[in-house]
C-alpha cells in the first residue's frame, strides 16, 4: 500500500474548483481566478497550449481525454487536432460552464463528463490522456486511482501526457495543492502499471518570458508570445536557483 503524503483534501479542492467557475471568467477559472491577473493568464494559456502541442502529437483520428478539463480552456484549442476530445472534471460547476461554452461554440466533437474515481469510459478507448496542473491538488492515493483508470481506458501503446508543479522544497498550500518534491511526483506515477517513457522540466516559475510580457502591460501584442515562448525553452534549465518551481513533464505508457 503506497503512503499517503499530503494534506490535501479532496472537498476543499472541489468547493474552491466551484467557486472559481462560478464567480469568474471562463478563460479565467483554472489559470489565477484574480481578474486583475487577466494579462497574465493570456502568457499562461499560451505556454500551456505550447507544452501539450510540443510534447503530445496529436492526430485527426485519436480520441482524447483531458483529466481535470476545467471549463474546456485547452478543449476549445485543441478539438480541431483530433477526432473526438473528452473533458473530465470532479467539479460539476466546471462542467456546466464547459457545457455551456461547448453551445454557443457549436462544437460537434467535445464532450464533457462529471467524473469522480470512476471514469464513465469503456475500457481500452482512448488514444491520449493529458493532465495539466491537476495532480497538484490531488492526494497521492487519489493520483494513484487514476492512474489505474488510465491504464484500463487506453488502448494498447496508448500514452499519457502529465504536466505538472514541481519544487525542491515540496511545498504545500494548506490542503488546496502541494508542488511536489520531482521524486515524490515519480513515485507516484511509478505506483502504476503504465511505464514512465519520457521526464523531463518544460516551465520554469518565474519565467523570463512571462516577466517580459508583464512589463509590457500591452494585451494587444500577442505576436510575440511566440518569440517570448521560445525564449523560456531556451533558458528553462538556467540558473535553478532562482527558481520557485517547474512544470514537469512525464509521458507514461500503457504497454501492449
Amino acid at each position: 500500500m503506497m503512503e499517503e503524503k499530503t494534506k490535501i483534501d479532496v472537498a476543499t479542492v472541489i468547493k474552491d474548483m466551484n467557486r472559481r467557475a462560478t464567480e469568474t471568467p471562463a478563460f479565467e477559472a483554472v489559470l489565477d481566478a484574480n481578474v486583475k491577473s487577466h494579462h497574465a493568464n493570456i502568457y499562461r494559456n499560451h505556454q500551456s497550449l505550447w507544452a501539450i502541442k510540443k510534447n503530445m502529437p496529436l492526430t485527426k483520428n485519436d480520441v482524447v481525454v483531458e483529466f481535470g478539463c476545467g471549463t474546456g480552456r485547452l478543449i476549445f484549442q485543441l478539438n480541431n487536432y483530433c477526432k473526438q476530445i473528452i473533458g473530465l472534471d470532479i467539479s460539476d460547476k466546471m462542467i456546466d460552464a464547459a457545457n455551456k461554452l461547448a453551445k454557443e461554440k457549436k462544437t460537434s466533437n467535445v464532450q464533457f463528463i462529471h467524473s469522480a474515481e470512476k471514469i464513465p469510459l469503456a475500457d481500452n478507448s482512448v488514444d491520449k490522456i493529458y493532465v495539466c496542473w491537476v495532480f497538484s491538488l490531488m492526494p497521492d492515493m487519489a493520483i494513484h486511482q487514476a492512474l489505474k483508470e488510465f491504464e484500463r481506458i487506453l488502448k494498447p501503446n496508448g500514452g499519457a501526457y502529465i504536466f505538472d508543479h514541481t519544487s525542491n522544497s515540496g511545498k504545500e498550500t494548506g490542503n488546496l495543492q502541494v508542488h511536489r518534491k520531482p521524486e515524490h511526483l515519480q513515485e507516484v506515477l511509478a505506483s502504476s502499471n503504465l511505464k514512465i517513457a519520457k521526464n523531463k522540466k518544460v516551465i520554469r516559475h518565474p519565467s523570463r518570458g512571462m516577466s517580459i510580457w508583464t512589463k509590457i502591460n500591452n494585451s494587444n501584442f500577442t505576436f510575440i508570445l511566440p518569440l517570448l515562448q521560445m525564449l523560456d525553452d531556451q533558458l528553462v534549465l538556467r540558473k535553478p536557483e532562482f527558481i520557485d518551481y517547474y512544470t514537469e513533464f512525464f509521458e507514461l505508457k500503457k504497454l501492449s
